[in-house]
């Protein structure tokens, strides 16, 4: 599995996962399955994922490469100005 996802050691902590477990990050949309890479970069309220694995390749998912983080972020726009609204998906990431 080639997918990461980065979670501050102090939320890991919290959550009793340790780093290199493979984990389940989950939306109201789907969920992935994604190896856990603990991060001092990431704030404890906030993770992150690498863009650009789990690609298609002639319509079918390229095998053993990663999951595609964009199968769980939902689409929003803001009220205001219309626009897209970037950062409006909340996960609940636990155990795989």
């Amino acid at each position: 599995m080639g997918t990461l996802v980065e979670i501050n050691s102090e939320t890991a902590n919290t959550l009793k996962l340790r780093d290199g477990q493979e984990v389940w990050i989950e939306s109201p949309f789907q969920k992935i399955k994604a190896k856990l890479k603990w991060s001092e970069r990431d704030s404890p309220r906030s993770g992150g994922d690498s863009h650009g694995s789990g690609a298609f390749f002639l319509w079918e998912m390229a095998k053993g490469i990663g999951v595609n983080p964009n199968e769980i972020i939902g689409v929003d726009y803001d009220h205001l100005s219309g626009q897209s609204a970037f950062f409006n998906t909340r996960v609940r990431v636990y155990k795989a």
